[in-house]
């Protein structure tokens, strides 16, 4: 039982890390010139990349907020993991090196690492410490209800 707790409790600051998004999110959104510049050269983004700015700015924000506070927390996961996966293959396929020539490390790492944080979400759930798991207490309870009634 113990371990189910810090389970959860590890899931809650997995969610909450994917915070630091909605800052690139929020500065997005105030700043779209220069989104709106970077996505005119990207292949698939079209004839909107004032549209796409947008969408992408406001996904960055409101995806890891509901990651946050665990609410459809695989849906917006998987979303947010796509969503990055996504704008990388659209950096690599606009020409931006794979490798960073001066370190040898990966050149943009930081996209990456919020899809590595979404992913496991998306298989575990949010956890005890959630909108999700309060929503499904009712449902679990008639569930419960049901198997004890056969």
């Amino acid at each position: 039982m113990q371990n189910r707790r810090l389970t959860d409790l590890g899931l809650f600051l997995l969610r909450l890390s994917s915070l630091a998004l909605v800052l690139e999110g929020i500065h997005q959104l105030m700043h779209l010139g220069p989104a709106i510049e970077a996505l005119r050269g990207v292949p698939f983004v079209g004839q909107a990349p004032d549209l796409v700015a947008v969408a992408l700015g406001t996904a960055w924000v409101v995806l890891p907020a509901l990651l946050a506070v665990g609410l459809f927390t695989r849906v917006a996961a998987l979303l947010q993991a796509a969503g990055i996966a996504v704008v990388y293959a659209c950096l690599l396929l606009g020409g931006a090196p794979v490798l960073d020539p001066v370190t040898g490390g990966l050149a943009q790492p930081a996209p990456l690492a919020y899809a590595a944080l979404a992913l496991p979400l998306v298989f575990t759930g949010a956890g005890r410490l959630s909108i999700d798991h309060a929503l499904g207490a009712d449902r679990r309870v008639r569930l419960a209800e049901r198997r004890a009634s056969r």
